[in-house]
């Protein structure tokens, strides 16, 4: 009570409102209404001080502050909330007894002479009158006697007290039951409604009933009365409003429904509304906030969404993948989305650095002669690495073998598939087993081999067992991607891959496996600064990932897009793709859903959304959590909680945050041999950590990521993690620091430069 009085007390004690004279049984030119009580968003009464205007009628109320009230009025004043919740107004005494010594607080009972007597129900109506009625109004005996008044035999329920209505008293629980009647009454008559229900919406929005009772079962049903009214007026005005004014009005609309939700977070009904108006406007990511807010909450109550609420989810979601599929072209097998003409000056922009780039890294590799410490070697004309660049165990079979295999598994070849060329497919692909320890010899069967051969130009599908054996195929691919042989995996994908392609159209699981395929496949491409082909790739693996019909296939395929877009610094692109998957991450599995989640969080923190950014990236370490040890599915391969940590790396250094942001790439940046976080995948958050102390001014932190980031990515043969790092280098750093006895070392030893 002290505390209401107090905000009550914190607000201006006064107001202006118009009055009217009535006569009222024996009661004489009082002004009407004399006391005002709002119950709705806080508790305060308001009396009449005195008349100021007789044309028009007006007055000034004055609020009853802490220090106006009498000595024990907190009892009173929780009689007057009592009565004002109950039907009609009216309480037995011996209801309130049962109450009222319950309800006395420690304020009144340190107050002298006023301890014990306010046990007596008719001490504290006696409060209570003084309280609404000021000394000095005309006829004040009997106006204190009519605002609460004793009911000798109220409908067998024995004597009792009954608080006033209007005109003597303006209740706004009473102003608002009333309201919503003449709402409905208008209605149904087919008058307008619309000024009505707006009221109502003022009064009720104002907050909860009696919020300082949240545990009072007594104001229990008083407070879901006026809830109910408050969603009737929401809804209500939605729909006048939309009839009225049409899509104008949507913003409008939007206000009510949102606040509504926000206080009212498991009203489903609502929410669905929330939730369509949401996907018109093309803010699925919100609505999808919303309903992963609901099944937090309800799930804490052990129930689940109502089937009609999931209904109205999965139908966002479709929408909202249709939307994607007009939006990009490329989704239905038609132009790339580098054709967008909005995005074409970023692209230009984009490959014009990657040719820099590439003619760089060609330039860095002729005039250092000191590259070979660190393993850079030279690719032949179709992409193989000569001879010598091969390790120790691939000397048992001579390079322009392996060159080979796709000229022996050409389609022009296919006719005269010989037993001499299916010897050399199971030595090789048997060495293959041999090479990657987690594949078994037994894995690349030959006939299976040359049933995927046949396959080009015969109609058939995919059995199980070939199945598997190309997925064993991809895990070996992905293997010798992450081990920095990203050449024989590209290799293999080429002459593999097609096979497949030719069945996705007719079975889903080829469909699947093709996806899988060129995701990879666009991976590899990135490294060798082939972007156009990796994003025509990563769009060929969505396609193929709608046909096979696989949540957690095409989450992955959106995923590995929204890099390509990245790289091709397609901002608006990359943010919408992201949206899509959003839209339906929560039917893929938890380590898939918590990449999703961390790349949004990146996506909206390059959007200076601050509040959404963090809201993912803490839903993705949450997800995490429930993942599984290491992956168990073929989609699973290249996610993890280093992933999601980098994305959070990604996250701080949107935000201008570069100490977090070094923080957590230095977990990641410095592991020991053997660890699960890939080597192209690590460099590049060494790249980035790079960029964190470049951003903060730490020369020496700088340097080091500098150079372990251009052995790094010789080491592992990659262009586009040496572009990355020359990038920063080149672009960004500032050129004072060229000057640093480091950075001096650094130059000559890689024989870099840069223009003034």
């Amino acid at each position: 009570m002290l505390a209401e009085l107090q905000h009550a007390q914190g607000k201006s004690t006064e107001a202006m409102y118009s009055i009217r004279y009535e006569q009222m049984g024996h009661l004489h030119r009082v002004p009407m209404p004399l006391v005002r009580v709002t119950t709705c968003g806080g508790f305060h009464i308001e009396v009449v001080q005195d008349v100021v205007s007789s044309d028009p009628p007006l007055a000034r109320y004055r609020v009853i502050t802490l220090e106006q009230r009498p000595r024990g009025s907190s009892t009173g004043l929780t009689l007057l909330k009592m009565l004002a919740s109950r039907p009609e107004h009216y309480a037995s005494k011996d209801w309130l007894a049962e109450y009222i010594p319950r309800m006395r607080s420690s304020d009144d009972e340190e107050e002298e002479g006023w301890g014990r007597g306010l046990v007596r129900i008719d001490n504290v109506v006696s409060l209570l009158r003084s309280l609404l009625c000021p000394p000095g109004i005309v006829q004040e005996d009997t106006v204190r006697k009519t605002l609460v008044a004793y009911i000798k035999n109220h409908k067998d329920s024995g004597p009792g007290y009954q608080l006033a209505s209007l005109p003597l008293l303006w209740l706004d629980v009473d102003v608002i039951a009333a309201t919503v009647q003449q709402a409905c009454r208008q209605e149904q008559e087919g008058r307008d409604a619309l000024a009505a229900w707006e009221q109502v919406y003022a009064l009720t929005a104002k907050g909860s009933y009696l919020p300082q009772e949240p545990y009072s079962d007594w104001a229990t049903d008083k407070r879901a009365e006026i809830d109910g009214s408050l969603k009737q007026a929401v809804l209500a005005l939605r729909r006048l409003l939309l009839a009225r004014y049409g899509d104008a009005s949507e913003e409008r609309v939007l206000v009510l429904l949102r606040n509504y939700w926000q206080t009212h977070p498991t009203d489903e009904d609502v929410l669905r509304v929330l939730m369509e108006l949401l996907a018109k406007r093309e803010c699925v990511q919100e609505a999808l906030g919303c309903y992963q807010r609901l099944c937090e909450l309800l799930k804490e109550e052990g129930r689940e969404p109502i089937e009609r609420t999931q209904q109205t989810m999965q139908n966002v979601s479709i929408s909202k993948q249709r939307e994607c599929a007009q939006d990009f072209p490329a989704y239905r097998g038609q132009e790339i989305l580098m054709s967008r003409a909005n995005d074409r000056s970023q692209i230009t922009s984009a490959a014009h650095q990657l040719q820099q780039a590439d003619k760089e890294i060609r330039d860095i590799t002729q005039r250092n002669p000191l590259l070979s410490e660190c393993g850079w070697r030279s690719t032949s004309s179709d992409g193989l690495q000569e001879d010598g660049s091969w390790p120790s165990s691939l000397w048992m079979i001579p390079s322009e073998h392996i060159a080979q295999c796709s000229s022996r598994a050409g389609v022009d070849n296919v006719a005269s598939f010989d037993p001499s060329r299916r010897n050399f497919n199971t030595k090789f692909l048997q060495f293959l087993g041999g090479l990657v320890s987690t594949t078994p010899v037994s894995s690349f069967d030959s006939e299976v081999w040359e049933w995927f051969i046949k396959t080009s130009t015969h109609s058939s599908i995919l059995n199980q067992e070939s199945i598997d054996a190309f997925q064993r195929l991809l895990q070996t691919c992905w293997t010798l991607c992450d081990c920095g042989n990203m050449a024989l995996s590209e290799h293999l994908l080429s002459v593999s891959l097609p096979s497949v392609q030719q069945l996705a159209h007719r079975q889903k699981d080829a469909a699947r496996l093709a996806a899988e395929g060129l995701r990879l496949q666009s991976i590899l491409s990135a490294h060798q600064l082939k972007m156009t082909e990796k994003l025509t790739q990563c769009v060929q693996s969505v396609s193929y990932a709608r046909l096979a019909d696989d949540p957690n296939t095409l989450a992955v395929s959106l995923h590995e897009l929204t890099a390509a877009l990245r790289y091709t610094r397609q901002s608006d692109a990359l943010f919408t793709v992201f949206q899509e998957a959003l839209s339906f991450c929560e039917h893929v599995s938890p380590l898939i859903r918590s990449g999703i989640y961390a790349g949004s969080a990146a996506s909206f923190a390059q959007r200076g959304r601050r509040k959404e950014a963090d809201f993912y990236i803490h839903l993705a370490y949450e997800t995490l959590s429930e993942t599984e040890k290491a992956p168990v599915d073929l989609a699973e391969i290249d996610n993890s909680s280093a992933h999601v940590a980098e994305y959070e790396g990604l996250v701080y250094l949107e935000l201008g945050c570069f100490q977090k942001a070094d923080a957590v790439f230095e977990r990641w940046t410095h592991l020991s041999e053997g660890s699960v976080l890939s080597e192209r995948n690590r460099l590049e958050m060494l790249n980035y950590q790079g960029r964190a102390a470049l951003q903060g001014g730490d020369v020496a932190k700088y340097a080091e990521c500098l150079e372990k980031g251009i052995e790094g990515a010789f080491s592992i043969q990659s262009k586009k993690r040496l572009s990355e790092a020359l990038e920063i280098f080149t672009l960004e750093m500032p050129h004072q620091w060229l000057r640093e006895p480091r950075m001096k070392q650094i130059v000559e030893r890689f024989h870099l430069s840069r223009g003034n």
